[in-house]
């Protein structure tokens, strides 16, 4: 009976820590784990990835909220699977997303998410045309900045990636980096 009272409470844990809506991990989660991450990643190249969906009230708005739902579990299962197993994607909220992305070059980082970008841009879910602006900030310029503060310097980068037209990966300190070129 024990060990069936320690399942059903690692199970409620692991729902507990999910975002019900997208399936992966929901903003208590990532704050919980972040600064653990981190350190644990000191002496490697590791991320904070901001990713936001452009003009995401414009779905609701003229879609329903129904339909913005079903895009943000669309957007969900494209992130599940998509990453190594130690990485954490979490919902924060509404269409933002925070990933944890440990050991990568910067330059293999822009890669994956260039072709993240991609993916989002030609999944059309529920035939919506639905793109995404992206930024990305390394712990290694932050020594003692601990996760809010790389979380700053990602969300920054998010919203210069918005100003240089959306659609784009810009990487914090690189604003004049351009991943995507409108056609």
């Amino acid at each position: 009976q024990f060990h069936l009272l320690r399942l059903q409470s690692e199970e409620m844990r692991r729902m507990a820590s999910l975002d019900i809506l997208t399936g992966v991990y929901n903003r208590r989660y990532l704050v919980e784990r972040a600064n653990q991450i981190l350190a644990d990643e000191r002496n490697h190249p590791a991320w904070v990835v901001v990713l936001d969906l452009d003009h995401f009230k414009t779905v609701n708005d003229q879609h329903g909220h129904a339909t913005g739902d079903r895009v943000l579990q669309a957007i969900g299962a494209l992130f599940r699977g998509a990453f190594r197993e130690r990485d954490v994607i979490a919902r924060s909220g509404g269409e933002e997303f925070v990933l944890l992305l440990g050991r990568r070059s910067g330059d293999e980082l822009l890669a994956e998410l260039e072709r993240l970008r991609q993916r989002i841009e030609q999944l059309s879910p529920e035939g919506l045309p639905i793109t995404a602006s992206i930024g990305a900030a390394s712990h290694l310029g932050h020594a003692v900045a601990g996760f809010e503060g790389i979380f700053e310097s990602a969300d920054r980068a998010m919203y210069r990636a918005k100003e240089l037209g959306r659609n784009r990966v810009v990487l914090a300190g690189t604003w004049t980096r351009r991943s995507h070129t409108a056609a």
